[in-house]
């Protein structure tokens, strides 16, 4: 979230943080954020993220690579540069040779593909980043409500936060 207005809840405890999450998703709030130095089991249920589409598209590039690596392999073999080797004639298709090489390229390009799907998707070279806290790329965990959520009550969401044991909660403008 770039630039947004709204509340920040700063908490010791992970365990803190998801209890938050899970009753802000059940307030039906979803213009939030949730800032962790270290990646938090079940934070992501808590907070009603869904499963991410880049494994299936990663399986799709990955199957294509092996086609591509064993369809090329077959080209050069019968058509590109035929080489009659001990006589065997020109249909002859020695398949299991084309394996490693087929992995190969599946590798490859599953690799490559997902690395720019995720340099898409997620663009870590966001230069106008806000950094709401120093303590929560360090020990502390932080969750975030844009105010321009339709379902937002301050008062609310302070009680929440309280309720949960926030070390900090302050509005951010």
């Amino acid at each position: 979230m770039r630039n947004a207005r709204g509340l920040l809840a700063v908490f010791e405890h992970p365990d803190d943080l998801i209890a938050t999450a899970r009753k802000i998703h059940g307030l039906r709030i979803t213009k939030c954020d949730a800032y962790t130095p270290f990646a938090v089991h079940g934070l992501d249920q808590a907070m009603g993220i869904k499963r991410s589409w880049i494994p299936w598209a990663t399986l799709i590039i990955a199957v294509s690579g092996w086609g591509l690596g064993f369809l090329f392999q077959i080209w050069t073999h019968n058509s590109g540069w035929p080489v009659n080797v001990g006589g065997k004639p020109k249909g002859m298709l020695g398949w299991p040779a084309f394996i490693p090489i087929s992995f190969e390229a599946m590798v490859l390009l599953a690799g490559v593909s997902t690395a720019l799907i995720l340099l898409g998707m997620c663009w870590p070279f966001d230069f106008w980043r806000r950094h709401y806290d120093p303590r929560l790329t360090d020990d502390r965990f932080g969750f975030f409500v844009a105010s321009d959520d339709p379902h937002f009550n301050e008062t609310a969401l302070r009680n929440i936060f309280k309720e949960h044991h926030a070390e900090d909660v302050r509005q951010i403008v």
